[in-house]
């Protein structure tokens, strides 16, 4: 089923480290741009839930199975394609707990 929100529903969850411990969220995230852009063109900030701020240099992006930081999505010579969603990894212990949340990026 094709989501046209930018931050997707489906696809968030909590993540987990090698111990089993909870270390974040993730999400996918898909840009309203009417069609595709190159990632060099990309500047992703923070990302806001329920009013605090996780700063950007917390996050990592994955696209295409490979992980990216987000200076290296700065050099990136990928192009994005159009309603492909990135997957948006962000560090928080603990992660969130089951609920509804307010999300920006």
């Amino acid at each position: 089923m094709v989501e046209y929100q930018s931050i997707q529903q489906r696809g968030f969850h909590n993540t987990y480290d090698e111990d089993g411990n909870i270390n974040g969220f993730e999400f996918r995230f898909v840009p309203n741009y009417y069609k595709g852009l190159w990632f060099t063109q990309c500047r992703f900030g923070n990302v806001t839930v329920d009013g605090e701020v996780i700063d950007r240099d917390e996050l990592i992006y994955e696209y295409d199975c490979l992980e990216y930081t987000r200076e290296e999505m700065f050099d990136l010579k990928k192009y994005w394609q159009f309603r492909t969603p990135i997957v948006v990894k962000v560090r928080k212990p603990g992660g969130l707990e089951i609920g509804y949340y307010e999300i920006k990026m």
